[in-house]
């Protein structure tokens, strides 16, 4: 891939009423930022039978240590930053290079997040999704196995332990004291005060660069394109409406149910 990125979305909200936002809650970490550790191994398209060379081969030889192609990355994606900071500790005591870890901000004051206290018929917490996006394959037939694949997901809790109501012998009263400690060291880490994260500063969109100069050709283009679908398809254009290029307001996206700056109500359809 030439391309590829990874965030956390508002997928579905449902305050004061069940839509769906879509929205990046911050931007996107991508090839370009990824902190990324060695190089995964992976067998050739020769050794797989396919007898050509990929893209991924190639970035191996090119891009040398420095590429973020056929690497590993750890993300943790949390609104909190006590919660990031254990998480970050945990893989870093497990022998996880540090510098291979990413934090996927949830911001917590964009995201509606559950409240156990209450139930969600109440509560109405979001619903989020990670958008992992990948484009520009240099050999389509060498991705479709990956597209076609899945991989194993983990979820782990943190939970209390179940004091024990047998009696207590020598090796049982220290087993329960042990338990008592963990115990105490779990109600600590739940009355921790929180850290809720914001979103990160954002990055500059695009280059800076008029591209006014892209009017003309694109109106030759799609002029070509409606002749070409006539002639070859048999295609009828039966509507037409001029698009707008725009930068759609994520916050307004949160807030406003009605507010479409994507996929706007066609009044045709």
């Amino acid at each position: 891939m030439k391309y590829f990125s990874l965030r956390s979305y508002t997928g579905f909200r449902f305050r004061p009423q069940a839509w769906l936002p879509a929205v990046e809650l911050a931007d996107p970490d991508n090839n370009l930022t990824f902190n990324v550790t060695g190089k995964v191994e992976r067998r050739s398209a020769e050794e797989a039978g396919g007898g050509v060379r990929g893209g991924a081969d190639r970035e191996r030889e090119e891009g040398g240590d420095q590429s973020p192609y056929c690497k590993t990355a750890l993300f943790v994606s949390t609104g909190d930053g006590v919660t990031a900071r254990e998480a970050h500790e945990a893989f870093a005591s497990a022998g996880w290079p540090e510098t291979a870890m990413n934090l996927d901000v949830v911001s917590a004051e964009k995201a509606y997040f559950r409240n156990t206290r209450l139930p969600w018929v109440v509560d109405r917490s979001d619903a989020f999704v990670i958008n992992f996006r990948v484009s520009q394959p240099v050999n389509r037939t060498q991705v479709e196995p990956y597209y076609a694949s899945s991989y194993p997901f983990y979820m782990l809790r943190h939970k209390s332990s179940v004091p024990s109501s047998l009696p207590l012998g020598e090796k049982q009263h220290e087993q329960a004291q042990q338990q008592q400690q963990q115990q105490q060291h779990q109600q600590d880490h739940l009355h921790r005060p929180r850290e809720p994260l914001t979103t990160p500063p954002l990055r500059p969109r695009g280059t800076g660069e008029d591209e006014e100069y892209l009017v003309q050709p694109l109106a030759v283009l799609e002029e070509s394109v409606i002749a070409y679908m006539k002639e070859s398809r048999g295609a009828k254009l039966h509507a037409r409406w001029e698009m707008e290029h725009i930068l759609p307001d994520t916050q307004r996206c949160l807030t406003e149910p009605d507010y479409y700056p994507i996929a706007a109500n066609v009044e045709a359809w």
